[in-house]
């Protein structure tokens, strides 16, 4: 009675099977990169304040000479 219809899909692929994939990993990639740069930014939160002072080379000073 009726032609049947015909099919306009492309069948699948590798390109197209891979695609998802892909998508998938950038997004990981750019997540890894994005919490990467957070805890990067907050080390120095974390770290000891590093003041040079004079008294401070002085005994520094006084080490070394007195190690050798």
């Amino acid at each position: 009675m009726y032609a049947q219809p015909v099919q306009t899909v492309a069948p699948a692929t590798k390109a197209t099977r891979a695609l998802p994939i892909a998508a998938i990993c950038c997004l990981g990639l750019i997540g890894f990169l994005i919490a990467t740069t957070i805890v990067l930014a907050l080390i120095p939160l974390y770290l000891p304040n590093k003041q040079v002072t004079v008294n401070n080379i002085r005994k520094l000073k006084h080490l070394l000479l007195t190690a050798t």
